[in-house]
């Protein structure tokens, strides 16, 4: 789900512990119709008037340019979904299309086996904030340095263009032509209304040295804050070849994402935590499984309502999913038979 669509209190650090979210994003016209067919001659074209929905818009059509405005074809899409409380003693799902039309209400169903009721969403942050929901990224330590970034190459720029541009001296009077930098030119002048000076050249200044190392620093800080090395970007060292020094370097690079694989493998496990629990509300009494064992051999396993009936707790591995390439899988297989594990 987009961040951008979703309404909450951001001064509550946890989604689950809200009373109510609200989701809204924008759908097709003909879409809607389809999925509403008993309200579709009620379902018209509408958008937010508010800044924020204009912004969203806005950036949208940057990314993917269009002639044609895509708003007046798509309609507002709000899912309110509310827990049960005093006021709403079985909690409410509704879903309302453009400013006041409702294509569904509900009482809310996410509940489980113990009936705690639950939001069927996820958020997966990066870098937590204290006493906030909202999370931040090294992009964020990014900002400032690439305004200094632009600055110097506008400085750069400005050097290029006034003091790098080659000029021309031209005594006056005494100089009939102007130079034009067309190859093979030639300038007519008179040394005696010049009094002998004739018309030169004069070289550009050099472009200071000194901003060519400052952008090339900043450019170093950019791979070093958010640990962006070559082997973090897929590239190999070109003073690295052995498989153990790429296997640590990656690992170094890791450890500023060490937060993140840990909130996304938190996140994975709940949202599992969360198909099972909706899977057991609407699974059927009896289900057959089957899995292929050793030598192509199938096995079949009933699954029953009453085997899910009993707490269940689903855990992740945090950064086991990361992806590795030959030369370290190779790496890490060879340290495994030298340390006796496998043979």
């Amino acid at each position: 789900v987009n961040p951008f669509e979703m309404f909450f209190d951001n001064r509550i650090t946890e989604l689950q512990n809200h009373q109510c979210i609200i989701r809204i994003h924008q759908k097709d016209v003909g879409w809607a119709k389809a999925r509403w067919p008993e309200i579709a001659d009620e379902i018209i074209p509408y958008h937010r008037p508010e800044l924020a929905a204009r912004l969203l818009n806005g950036l949208a059509n940057m990314v993917f340019p269009s002639e044609q405005d895509t708003m007046l074809d798509s309609v507002d899409v709000m899912e309110i979904l509310e827990k049960p409380s005093p006021d709403y003693p079985q909690g409410f799902y509704a879903v309302r299309l453009g400013e006041k039309l409702l294509a569904e209400l509900e009482p809310f169903k996410w509940k489980t086996g113990g009936g705690e009721p639950f939001f069927p969403a996820v958020h997966i942050p990066y870098d937590k904030v204290p006493g906030s929901m909202l999370a931040r990224t090294p992009a964020f330590d990014l900002i400032e340095k690439q305004k200094t970034r632009n600055r110097v190459e506008s400085l750069g720029e400005m050097i290029l263009m006034r003091m790098s541009n080659p000029v021309w001296l031209l005594p006056k009077p005494g100089t009939f032509d102007e130079p034009g930098g067309i190859p093979g030119q030639k300038i007519s002048w008179d040394p005696h209304q010049t009094d002998g000076h004739a018309p030169a050249r004069v070289e550009g200044a050099q472009f200071p040295p000194a901003i060519v190392a400052w952008l090339d620093r900043i450019d170093r800080d950019f791979a070093e804050i958010p640990a962006m090395f070559e082997v973090a970007r897929g590239e190999r060292p070109l003073s690295v070849k052995s498989g153990y020094a790429i296997q640590s370097l990656k690992e170094l690079a890791g450890d500023r994402n060490t937060g993140l694989f840990m909130n996304y493998a938190i996140a994975i496990a709940e949202w599992q935590q969360q198909n099972f629990e909706i899977f057991r509300q609407s699974a059927p009494t009896d289900r057959y499984s089957r899995i292929m064992g050793t030598n192509a051999g199938w096995t079949i396993s009933k699954l029953k309502e009453a085997d899910m009936q009993g707490g269940v707790d689903i855990w992740a591995e945090p950064g086991i999913s990361q992806p590795k390439n030959a030369t370290e899988r190779l790496a890490h297989l060879e340290l495994l038979i030298n340390t006796g594990v496998i043979d």
